[in-house]
């Protein structure tokens, strides 16, 4: 019998992957529905597509490290400490 840790480990790899697949299934169906409806420049429509896979695969990887927090005190820091909000004045 494998040991927990590498158990646990590869349902967090299988977690990963279902989201992943569900994410960009969704996106395609979206894809497939907006352009069905809408007369849209081919361009414009793989743009946003890829755009919307990377975001959703970076959302995927946030949650998996644990990022959001870090990330959103990091964006929030220029308007809660008026000092680095002055530093970033002078750049």
């Amino acid at each position: 019998m494998p040991e927990l840790p590498s158990v646990l480990a590869r349902w967090i790899c299988w977690q990963i992957s279902i989201a992943i697949a569900l994410l960009h299934w969704l996106i395609d169906e979206i894809k497939v529905e907006v352009k069905s409806k809408n007369k849209l420049k081919p361009n414009w429509l793989f743009a946003t597509d890829q755009l919307l896979h990377f975001i959703a695969i970076t959302a995927v990887w946030f949650w998996y490290f644990n990022l959001f927090d870090k990330v959103f005190k990091t964006v929030s820091l220029p308007f809660i400490n008026y000092k680095f909000s002055l530093i970033l004045l002078t750049l």
